[in-house]
């Protein structure tokens, strides 16, 4: 009697298994790069929205005229505050505009509308956009809307 079994898989069986993972981990690539751009626009959102609140704050506080202007291409802003400057870049494949309300959605703005001052002792805002769109841009990504809202320039992140 011959009792002798051999124990594994076959070579056939190995290679369906590896093309099924390779099928699978292809899918989640495709998707974690997606997520991860997403995350990075959402973060330059987020730090545009607060660098107007820490100039909002400094014109109240130190009582100078404070200011945040795009450049033309977008890609980088200008802060002006407590006697410095600061330029801040957006991540790579990023850029920022200015966005006017215009009955219910946003429409650009001239590039010369592209700021916002606040004015000392109490932070009033001159703001020539009302809003700053950021999107990507290949445009495969929902662009997200930081906007100022009415005299005292109060700054709202999201959309």
């Amino acid at each position: 009697m011959n009792t002798h079994r051999t124990q594994g898989f076959t070579l056939q069986e190995l290679l369906i298994v590896m093309f099924i993972v390779g099928i699978i981990a292809t899918l989640t690539l495709g998707s974690m790069q997606r997520l991860n751009r997403t995350t990075q626009l959402r973060a330059a959102a987020t730090q545009f929205a607060s660098d107007l609140n820490r100039i909002r704050s400094a014109a109240t506080t130190q009582n100078q005229n404070t200011s945040l202007t795009l450049n033309s291409t977008g890609t980088a802003y200008t802060m002006q505050f407590a006697g410095q400057t600061q330029t801040v870049n957006l991540p790579s494949g990023f850029t920022v505009q200015g966005v006017q309300d215009s009955s219910g959605s946003w429409v650009a703005a001239a590039s010369s509308q592209w700021k916002v001052a606040y004015s000392a002792p109490y932070g009033e805002v001159d703001a020539t956009s009302n809003g700053f769109q950021f999107q990507a841009t290949s445009n495969d990504l929902t662009p997200r809307i930081v906007r100022v809202v009415g005299v005292t320039g109060k700054v709202l992140n999201g959309e």
